[in-house]
């Protein structure tokens, strides 16, 4: 298998989550870990691979101002339930 044979990547980064089990007033994955928003330390990988073309963030309209300016990235809205959310963002993938 050529290490071209994946021309274009795309990922679905949930952060819509209620973190019901977490036991806090902030959502998990807006807690501060080491001074940074626990969702951008996971975020922040996939940015740093030119490789990853889009980056569908599924996330309330209210959180997406959290979120690095980046061309590759787009939002979605979460759904009720986790796999509602990844159908969300699936269909904003191109």
């Amino acid at each position: 298998m050529s290490k071209n044979f994946i021309s274009k990547i795309g990922v679905i980064f949930l952060a819509g989550g209620k973190g019901s089990r977490f036991s806090s007033t902030t959502l998990k994955q807006f807690t501060l870990l080491k001074g940074k928003l626990l969702a951008l330390h996971s975020l922040d990988i996939f940015l740093k691979y030119p490789n990853i073309e889009e980056i569908v963030i599924v996330c309330e309209e209210k959180y997406q101002n959290l979120f690095p300016k980046d061309k590759r990235i787009v939002f979605a809205l979460p759904g009720k339930l986790r796999q509602d959310s990844v159908f969300s963002g699936f269909k904003k993938l191109s």
